[in-house]
Formats: structure tokens, C-alpha cells, sequence
């Protein structure tokens, strides 16, 4: 399983292999994304099927000298670095 978001603002680019049988295929998703508290809210403008709007769990904090972002919805946890 593999994923990386790209933030920019309130618009989220989203590229992810989440097939949790075997490697799956790789999905291109594009949106956007809001905030409120502890929740992330997504709605998908191209590239998904998922039903929409969809919020999320998230926290952030540094680990290790890097900027993390933990978002859950379920039983799925991703764990997201901030690259430089």
C-alpha cells in the first residue's frame, strides 16, 4: 500500500495504490480538501468513483524532524511525511 497527497491550499492531488490484496492499480485523484478541528474533508473533482464528500480523522505534529500528518476514516490509517 502506497499513497501521496500533495496539498496545495484547499486543493489536494492524490496518487495511491491501496489494494490491500496485491499491488492494485495505481489511482490519479484530484479535489478538494477542508479542515475543521480534527477532521479533513475530502470531495473528489476527477479521477474517483468513491462517493464524496468524505471526512477523515488527522493529527499532525513533528516526528523526527519531519512534518507528519496521521489520517484515519475506519479501519485505514495513513501516515503521510511532509517532503522537502
Amino acid at each position: 500500500m502506497r499513497a501521496t497527497w500533495r496539498f496545495s491550499g484547499s486543493t489536494l492531488d492524490q496518487l495511491d495504490q491501496l489494494t490491500t490484496s496485491a499491488a492494485g492499480p495505481i489511482v490519479n485523484r484530484s479535489g478538494t480538501i477542508s479542515k475543521s478541528g480534527a477532521n479533513l474533508t475530502r470531495s473528489y473533482t476527477c479521477g474517483s468513483t468513491d462517493s464524496t464528500p468524505s471526512t477523515m480523522t488527522y493529527d499532525s505534529k513533528m516526528v523526527g524532524g519531519f512534518q507528519t500528518v496521521r489520517v484515519q476514516s475506519g479501519t485505514l490509517r495513513l501516515t503521510l511525511e511532509k517532503r522537502p
